[in-house]
């Protein structure tokens, strides 16, 4: 691996990108299918996708039955496509995730490729493809993945088209159409202020007089108009009111569902989610201004691009650390080139030092940490043992891949060695985690072997209700029924008074009360804290 890092010029570039991504592959496609789902937003999305074939409807959207306008349909038609062909299954639920995720990775390599040069392309996609956040949003069915995809495509394609030939504009426009059917018109809001902002307001308009521009506005509203227009359509009033203004304007002016976080929110999220490489970030500063001369263009976008989507989540009320994703092709760039001017001098420096000695810090304060609550896991935590064992290996991973990366760079002058010590730290880490530490904690997670009773109980007049205070999505995509979330014993009671066959989902710590509040309530199973119940006989 050290010999591609220098000598990549004797690869052609498809054999270097598929050479990549089949070192990536592992950590993409291991144990992909084995979690259960996660709770809320995958929960959610898996279930619209398993309606859609239930009712072969790919048009209006339902979750628990119900019509519900969160996300435009792109990815739950293509997650429908996978249910239709392999079986609905956790596997192909994520599926298309990790196809937008490796297709980013490709796009990321010719756009830093286009940017700065092959080295740095291949260095870019090593360090998105091992970065902790990116690589566990991969895993998931979230739709900031494929959104990051198509915001990286549509500005690549914009690139190539202000930079070479303005047909490329049809392109965007269709990748710009496709993000709007990902997550709605912030796919478009987002890359057009980032072109205004690069090309400045005069330039911003001179494009228009190009008949490309016009034809590309075209393509966008074939493409992102139809299925709107069909939705409000069929519903009217209520489908702008929920999807313009609560899933978009109110997310914004206010934190919704406990979602909100400090100014400085996504600084932290960035330099937990590319740990080990966020320790390389300080010094992006140094290297814009030397290099400032020599790749002032690429800067100038690069800049406009990750200061623009970092301000406008930072302003947003509610805060998560997805909507963060679309900066790192930014970053990863950054680094990369960093990187490569590293290797190029085969000297380390100081900055080089302190950044390893960051990540070996960090790796003593998380062993220490540890450390810290081992007696308060025996005593308390007994059932997370295991994981909390498992985690060791990481701060053990981080103290002495550093300790080795230092001593490649600083003793032996070969700092592209010490790069792929850093590599191995990441792999090795990213490993751990999907194959020991997300099925130890799957066993942590109730509702999939709390709910195999109720899949199998083949009638079908019966309830499900959930009176967790957790609100489990999921619970809809594993019992396959309409499921009645409750909040209160009184409402509970309520429901049972108008519903003589129901299971229901709670707490551990409610069963008793809820046996006191009705004799006929029927302990069927237990785990992790939660209990399934019924108010009747399985075998009446």
């Amino acid at each position: 691996m050290g010999n591609i890092v220098l000598n990549i010029s004797s690869f052609k570039r498809w054999q270097l990108i598929v050479l990549i991504i089949l070192l990536l592959l592992p950590l993409y496609f291991l144990n992909l299918g084995n979690s259960s789902l996660w709770d809320l937003d995958e929960g959610v999305y898996a279930e619209m996708a398993r309606e859609m074939v239930l009712r072969d409807d790919y048009i209006n959207t339902f979750f628990n039955y119900q019509v519900r306008f969160d996300k435009p349909p792109l990815v739950l038609w293509i997650t429908a496509f996978f249910y239709n062909v392999f079986g609905i299954s956790e596997f192909t639920a994520r599926l298309g995730i990790v196809f937008f995720s490796l297709l980013n990775l490709i796009i990321i390599y010719l756009f830093a490729e286009k940017l700065f040069n092959q080295r740095t392309a291949t260095l870019s996609v090593l360090i998105m493809g091992t970065s902790f956040q990116y690589l566990i949003q991969s895993r998931i069915f979230y739709m900031d993945v494929p959104l990051t995809f198509l915001i990286t495509l549509s500005l690549y394609l914009f690139y190539l088209a202000y930079k070479e030939d303005r047909r490329f504009y049809l392109l965007a426009a269709v990748a710009l159409g496709l993000g709007t059917l990902v997550k709605g018109p912030v796919a478009l809001g987002l890359p057009g202020l980032i072109i205004l902002i690069y090309l400045g307001p005069v330039k911003f308009i001179k494009e228009f007089k190009y008949k490309w521009t016009y034809l590309s506005m075209f393509i966008y509203l074939l493409i992102a108009l139809p299925w709107h227009i069909l939705l409000w359509n069929n519903y009217g009033s209520q489908f702008l009111d929920t999807y313009f203004g609560y899933h978009m304007f109110t997310r914004f002016s206010q934190a919704i569902e406990s979602h909100g976080g400090p100014w400085y929110y996504y600084l932290a999220v960035i330099f937990l989610g590319l740990f080990p490489w966020s320790a390389f970030l300080p010094w992006q500063v140094g290297l814009i201004k030397n290099k400032w001369k020599e790749k002032k263009d690429a800067f100038k976008f690069l800049l406009s691009w990750f200061l623009l989507i970092l301000v406008f989540f930072s302003i947003a009320s509610t805060k998560l650390p997805g909507y963060i994703l679309p900066t790192y092709p930014v970053l990863v760039f950054l680094i990369a080139y960093w990187w490569d001017n590293i290797i190029d001098k085969k000297l380390a420096g100081k900055k080089y030092i302190f950044s390893s000695s960051i990540i070996i810090l960090i790796g003593l304060i998380l062993l220490s940490a540890l450390f810290y609550l081992r007696e308060d896991v025996i005593n308390n935590y007994q059932q997370y043992i295991e994981i909390y064992e498992l985690l060791f290996f990481f701060p053990l991973v981080f103290i002495i891949g550093g300790v080795l990366a230092l001593l490649m760079t600083i003793k032996i002058r070969r700092p592209e060695r010490s790069f792929i010590v850093y590599l191995i730290i990441s792999y090795i880490s990213l490993l751990i985690l999907i194959m020991a530490v997300i099925p130890g904690i799957d066993q942590a997670k109730p509702i999939k072997i709390l709910t195999q009773p109720v899949r199998e109980y083949k009638q079908k007049d019966i309830a499900v209700a959930s009176a967790m205070q957790m609100e489990a999505a999921s619970t809809v995509y594993y019992t396959q029924r309409e499921v009645k979330f409750i909040s209160g014993m009184k409402e509970l009671r309520t429901f049972l008074d108008h519903n003589p066959r129901v299971f229901i989902l709670a707490d551990e710590a409610d069963y008793q009360e809820l046996k006191s509040m009705n004799s006929n309530i029927n302990l069927i199973k237990s785990h992790a804290g939660a209990v399934l119940l019924s108010n009747f006989e399985l075998n009446s």
